[in-house]
């Protein structure tokens, strides 16, 4: 349902002519956007791209583990040598970012990014199988094959990066036979 802005008490936290900036975000925040229908018209209108709590102003933050070894770490700078450990239990890393509202995950094969091939892939999916929200994986996805392994494993989407640049003909073949993903 679109609502004339021009008709919204300053209450609801609507304006009487064109919107500013700081009505834009108050409203944006609130789950609605405007939009402009002429040069003088706007219309605020519920916003249905991403209606859930965890959105705001239509950005999606997604929390990501960063596997080596099978721990969570991060690196100082991309040195694969100077990791800092954060947990010894990315499952239970994972699920703590679920219970924070998570709506997906992001996990990357550290070792599978340097080795050209998955290593991390048991852990890969005893997480998939202990969260109830998407789990996207990039690292050491080099083949076709290395997708449809990780995407039976219960990954939703994968991230091609290396490859993509390198071969970008695979990038081709996985997105023909798993589209979206």
């Amino acid at each position: 349902r679109t609502t004339e802005v021009q008709s919204l008490p300053r209450a609801s936290g609507g304006v009487m002519s064109s919107p500013p900036n700081s009505t834009q975000k108050r409203v944006k925040a609130r789950g609605y956007i405007f939009l402009r229908t002429s040069a003088d018209s706007w219309h605020l209108t519920p916003n249905t791209q991403h209606p859930t709590p965890n959105t705001l102003l239509n950005m999606l933050v997604i929390p990501a583990i960063d596997l080596k070894g099978g721990r969570c770490v991060r690196l100082y700078q991309g040195d694969m040598d100077r990791a800092t450990v954060y947990s010894d239990d990315p499952i239970a890393t994972a699920l703590r970012w679920q219970h924070e509202g998570a709506e997906r995950l992001h996990v990357v094969d550290l070792d599978g990014a340097v080795s050209g091939a998955g290593v991390n892939t048991a852990v890969i999916e005893q997480i998939c199988q202990a969260l109830t929200i998407p789990v996207q994986v990039g690292g050491g996805i080099r083949t076709v094959e290395a997708a449809a392994h990780l995407f039976s494993q219960g990954v939703s989407r994968i991230i091609l990066g290396t490859v993509a640049y390198r071969q970008p003909e695979v990038v081709a073949a996985a997105c023909q036979q798993f589209p979206g993903r």
